[in-house]
């Protein structure tokens, strides 16, 4: 069991059409957990859990996917496209995973717990995280807020 950080609803591309395809993106119920706040002495780690829907995580349900913060490089705001304004980009060595929140606010609050996690340590960058723009798209400080 872990500390739960965040979670909500994220719409989710498919990993093979971002961009590319008709295919659409599907609404998932996102769980962000980092074992450490839990269970600081034993083995580290932080994920992001992916649903179906909400009920199917509160009942322990296996999740649809997981991506392990510890091959997190980079969390990137990325701009709108296909009908989604809040697109955000977390990005390991093997695949670029895309969100789309609801609201900027939100979307800020996702990136804001994705990179404390990754400045502790967690993700395999070694450096502080990238939170550059592609596009000229980018977050201000009164964004974050």
């Amino acid at each position: 069991m872990s500390e739960i950080i965040f979670r909500g609803h994220l719409y989710k591309s498919p990993p093979e059409s971002f961009g590319s395809s008709l295919k659409p993106w599907r609404l998932r119920w996102c769980v962000l957990a980092d074992s450490r706040i839990a269970y600081p002495l034993a083995a580290p780690y932080a994920r992001l859990e992916y649903y179906v829907n909400e009920p199917l995580a509160n009942e322990l349900d296996e999740p649809k996917g997981v991506i392990d913060l510890k091959d997190c490089v980079e969390v990137v705001n990325h701009p709108p496209m296909r009908g989604y304004d809040f697109i955000f980009d977390l990005r390991t060595d093997k695949r670029s995973y895309h969100f789309s929140a609801p609201s900027n606010e939100i979307k800020c609050v996702w990136m804001e717990s994705l990179n404390a996690i990754l400045r502790s340590g967690i993700g395999n960058s070694g450096n502080e995280p990238d939170v550059r723009t592609r596009h000229g798209v980018g977050l201000n400080a009164g964004d974050m807020r």
